[in-house]
């Protein structure tokens, strides 16, 4: 479920980028949760704060947690921008990027650490 929400989200944003939250644990990503893409420029994402409150307090006494963020790269490369470490303030998350070309998507998950993003391992339980 969280690879088909974060690829719908990603062809309905286009030309934009699409983001949202990825819900779950540690590696292991149970639902992702689309945001509305606040940014003006077509080449960036703003995720919504209110989506993100909202979805803290919903998970509050479930068991899960944010455990990171999924954002598309329209016809770009699946690896993270200099704009991306710059916006990763939360340690340890998971960052999912998705890439769209014309033969379909591409998703590759990194860690960020303070020091840059290092690829990971993930599993989406759908």
């Amino acid at each position: 479920m969280a690879k088909t929400v974060i690829e719908t989200a990603a062809r309905r944003a286009l030309p934009k980028e699409c983001c949202g939250l990825l819900v779950g644990h540690e590696k292991t990503i149970s639902r992702a949760v689309e945001a509305p893409n606040l940014a003006r420029d077509p080449d960036r994402f703003e995720l919504d704060a209110k989506v993100h409150l909202s979805l803290q307090r919903d998970l509050r006494g479930t068991g899960e947690q944010i455990v990171g963020v999924f954002h598309s790269h329209p016809y770009g490369q699946p690896v993270p921008s200099a704009e991306d470490f710059a916006q990763a303030s939360y340690s340890g998350w998971i960052w999912l990027i998705t890439a769209l070309d014309d033969k379909g998507c591409t998703s590759r998950a990194w860690r960020a650490e303070d020091t840059g993003f290092v690829p990971m391992a993930l599993r989406c339980v759908d």
